[in-house]
């Protein structure tokens, strides 16, 4: 669980330099989205995965290019201060729609299933919650290493100037970045309603 919440934030500072405060705000967001859609859409908990993700994507493409954009730089401060703001923003908004109860997505089979290896009894959702972290860390590498937006990435990160002379657009690459990082919250939310409950203040 950890890894996924992680992956994100170490993407957006690896790429932009960005401490996002609220990374942990938008995370309990779209866990709370998804407990409210739960009892709405017709399919199971894993078919939320299909729902939430895109949305998450679609967040993090906002996010990035109505603020985070414009206190982007060398100084980290500016970045610090927006998503702090955020963050207190978020948790109000939060708290306003949901109150300040705490919610879980409807217990299920996954939830509660476990299986058996010699002694041992594993339970099947952390191994589901492991198994993804490794794909979207193994993914997210791939990604980076081999194809034409992970160099344009790469470059961005590590010079901003001289990437966009080689055709590079940093504002889209990075709007790309978030949208990914905050689109790997979108599953870890999910598996975080899954597994305990949330409020708007665990962010």
């Amino acid at each position: 669980m950890y890894a996924q919440y992680a992956l994100g934030m170490a993407l957006m500072f690896g790429v932009m330099r960005i401490v996002n405060i609220a990374h942990g705000d938008v995370m309990i967001l779209l866990s709370l989205i998804a407990v409210s859609l739960a009892g709405v859409l017709p399919f199971g908990n894993i078919g939320l995965v299909l729902v939430i993700v895109p949305i998450a994507v679609a967040i993090g493409w906002i996010l990035q290019k109505v603020i985070l954009n414009r206190v982007v730089g060398a100084d980290p401060l500016p970045s610090l201060i927006a998503t702090f703001g955020l963050s207190i923003a978020l948790q109000n908004l939060m708290l306003e729609i949901w109150s300040a109860d705490t919610r879980s997505l409807p217990n299920s089979d996954i939830a509660s299933a476990s299986f058996q290896i010699g002694p041992i009894y594993l339970g099947l959702l952390p191994v589901i919650v492991l198994v993804c972290a490794f794909v979207i860390a193994g993914g997210l590498d791939a990604v980076l290493r081999y194809t034409r937006f992970g160099r344009g990435l790469r470059a961005a990160a590590a010079d901003t100037e001289a990437a966009a002379m080689t055709g590079v657009d940093p504002k889209r690459i990075y709007a790309t970045a978030t949208a990914i990082a905050v689109g790997i919250l979108g599953l870890a939310a999910i598996f975080a309603a899954l597994r305990a409950t949330v409020s708007p203040s665990d962010g």
